[in-house]
């Protein structure tokens, strides 16, 4: 139905009475949940200035520890840079690598 507004259902409506409600206790729920934990996660465009300013805006806000997969990019507080060649050697993050490049097409 293009060029017709999206409307709310009425108990999704019902539920949200101020911009940002709902948003603010899902937040708080990611938080909670990895208050404990810290995973990485690998940037594949690494040499991307959008996705480098992507890994430093979670290394600066989240428990997220961000990998930049990248041969030119200097890396900065909290963002881990790993050469494209050696993630693929290590067997904890090759398959990841590769099932998120061949879904890109790479």
């Amino acid at each position: 139905m293009a060029g017709q507004p999206m409307t709310c259902p009425d108990k999704l409506a019902a539920e949200t009475t101020e911009p940002g409600d709902g948003m603010d206790d899902l937040s708080q729920g990611w938080r909670a949940r990895l208050a404990d934990w810290s995973p990485r996660v690998v940037l594949t465009d690494g040499d991307d200035p959008r996705a480098a300013e992507a890994a430093r805006q979670l290394a600066g806000t989240t428990p997220v520890r961000p990998v930049l997969l990248s041969d030119s990019h200097p890396g900065c507080d909290g963002v881990e840079v790993l050469a494209p060649a050696a993630a693929g050697s290590d067997p904890r993050i090759a398959s990841r690598i590769d099932e998120a490049l061949a879904h890109r097409g790479i």
